[in-house]
């Protein structure tokens, strides 16, 4: 079950400790430094908060446990932050019934504003953002190059078949951390201004710094390659603190591999969505959320809904088969898919010999399966005729069904209508009928409504007109 710090750390927050039993941060919903308080050991470790008992003075109020949590910072009903929690709810007996006050009715506060999909801004602690880039760009790059130099972490990764060219690809990096009191692999400390963050003291004026924990370096950039987030699987976390660590100011974009793919991947987490790139990149994109119960941002949902299938290999657990019911609501082509094996996320299925790709692959379904399995290497020529990649000179290859429909509709110069999910679908063409071009339009017609391969890929494309090379550019061929 998600506690309040589960939350609270899924937001890109960090708190602070204050006590042995209650922790200091900005509020989630009204902002601020220090006045959101979270009681982590109450509620049998669940968790609870309050806004406005920090030393950050007034805050916002809002206080409950981790089903509030949802309900006053996502916008989402009781019943679906219990859902999302992993909370069971009870019916009520009539005894509990009439046990119960009277409840008062809530002051209208004007309207929720659902947080689930957003765009990504850079959080309002962030004072100079090209502060922090440019010292997240330099951070990066140090720890990429280090990485590079270290075999031990090199094959740590591999084992978890992450390979070489998805290193250089997401510039994963090694931050080797330092020594302090004779032990090794201790955090960097950075002050915050260095960063673009508040120049700020703490109690001995002494200056506020954010923590760069050793382990596995993970970036995330723009669309101008410039770094806006950071995550660090730590080597060697403390037993309070998480296994992946968000550098304070990061910016919360959602990590997909490329947009515009026909499928997608979902997993929690960077790494295990840089393993399934190298070994199944060419079928698949990948989306990795960073925690079960934080959604994908506006761009990402774009792709999501223009998906044909999305994949859901969140954790094999409580948390990701309760969260699987919000991706099935909100995406009707999802599918929940654990690992054969019975591990609890892809790496772990990896690392236990499963064939990531292949399972992937037997996920799909056949209009897809016969997309990426009879691919052809070669293009449609403009006469029309397939070739291989070696020009029209070059030797021919055995064409499947969608490959010689689509050379003889560039042929009769036809265009194909597609309507109600293809449901509806005819052809039409440029070029007057005559007694040879009607009989190759019989075979394109019943290939079209009666061939094994043809209709299963029409029942994947977007209503309109598709012409020869839209389709060719579709099908991969």
């Amino acid at each position: 079950m998600l506690s309040v710090m589960d939350l609270y750390a899924a937001e890109g927050l960090e708190a602070r400790r204050a006590s042995s039993r209650e922790l200091h941060g900005p509020c989630p919903g009204c902002g601020g430094r220090d006045r959101f308080c979270i009681y982590p050991q109450q509620n049998d470790g669940l968790g609870s908060y309050h806004c406005g008992h920090g030393k950050g003075g007034n805050g916002c109020g809002k206080g409950g446990d981790n089903v509030q949590y949802l309900v006053d910072f996502h916008g989402l009903s009781f019943r679906e932050a219990a859902e999302r929690v992993g909370k069971e709810l009870q019916k009520p007996t009539a005894s509990t019934k009439l046990s119960l006050p009277p409840r008062k009715k809530a002051l209208a506060t004007g309207p929720v504003i659902r947080k689930d999909i957003v765009t990504r801004t850079w959080m309002s602690e962030v004072r100079v953002p090209q502060k922090w880039q440019d010292a997240a760009d330099k951070f990066a790059e140090k720890c990429h190059l280090a990485l590079l130099g270290n075999d031990r972490a090199l094959a740590w990764l591999a084992a978890r078949g992450v390979n070489s060219a998805m290193v250089a690809k997401y510039q994963l990096g090694l931050n080797t951390g330092t020594t302090r009191n004779g032990a090794t692999r201790q955090p960097l400390y950075r002050p915050w201004v260095s960063w673009g963050l508040p120049d700020e003291k703490r109690g001995n004026g002494r200056p506020r710094v954010l923590a760069l924990p050793a382990g596995i370096v993970i970036p995330w950039a723009d669309d101008a390659g410039r770094t806006v987030r950071i995550r660090i699987r730590a080597s060697n976390p403390r037993p309070q603190d998480p296994k992946y660590h968000v550098v304070k100011g990061s910016r919360l974009d959602t990590w997909i591999s490329s947009h515009g793919r026909t499928v997608y991947v979902i997993v929690e987490t960077e790494l295990d969505a840089a393993m399934i790139d190298g070994l199944a990149g060419d079928i698949c994109g990948q989306v990795a959320l960073g925690a079960v119960a934080i959604p994908p941002d506006k761009a990402a949902d774009r792709s999501l809904r223009n998906a044909a299938l999305i994949i859901n290999c969140l954790d094999n657990d409580e948390a990701g088969n309760k969260e699987s019911a919000w991706w099935q609501s909100r995406y009707p082509q999802c599918i929940r898919l654990t690992p054969p094996d019975g591990s609890k996320d892809p790496g772990d299925a990896y690392s236990n010999g499963v064939d990531i790709r292949q399972w992937l692959y037997d996920a799909m379904p056949k209009g897809l399966q016969y997309r990426y399995k009879n691919r052809l290497r070669g293009s449609i020529s403009d006469s029309g005729r397939m070739v291989s990649e070696g020009g029209e000179g070059g030797s021919e290859q055995a064409e499947t069904e969608i490959a010689k429909f689509l050379r003889e509709m560039a042929r009769q110069r036809g265009v194909l209508l597609v309507s109600d999910r293809g449901r509806t679908m005819g052809l039409r063409y440029q070029m007057p009928t005559t007694p040879e071009s009607r009989i190759a339009r019989n075979e394109l017609a019943m290939m079209l409504y009666s061939g094994e391969e043809v209709p299963l890929y029409v029942r994947l494309l977007d209503d309109g007109i598709w012409n020869v090379r839209r389709l060719a550019e579709f099908c991969d061929v």
